[in-house]
């Protein structure tokens, strides 16, 4: 599975392609982050996120510690989206 395939099914903010840019505060109070809402989606344009980073990386890192298919899944996610964010600094 790649980093995309990986957001379109689980990243809150993927509609279609576009980025709704919502994101949560400490205190739980949503914000919007004016440079994601209403763009193209990031990793669609094989550049980096920061709400991916935020939010979906941590849950990929806690999936990839343990032994099962779910494991494999978010290591192959995960090295995907360092290998897109390499290809976009090049």
């Amino acid at each position: 599975m790649t980093a995309l395939q990986y957001v379109d099914g689980h990243c809150s903010n993927f509609r279609k392609g576009t980025c709704s840019g919502i994101s949560w505060r400490d205190d739980g109070r949503q914000v919007l982050i004016k440079e994601l809402a209403n763009k193209p989606c990031r990793l669609k344009a094989r550049q980096r996120c920061p709400f991916f980073e935020e939010a979906l990386l941590p849950v990929l890192k806690i999936k990839i510690t343990r032994e099962d298919r779910a494991s494999k899944e978010a290591k192959g996610v995960q090295d995907d989206y360092k290998k897109m964010c390499r290809e976009a600094k090049a």
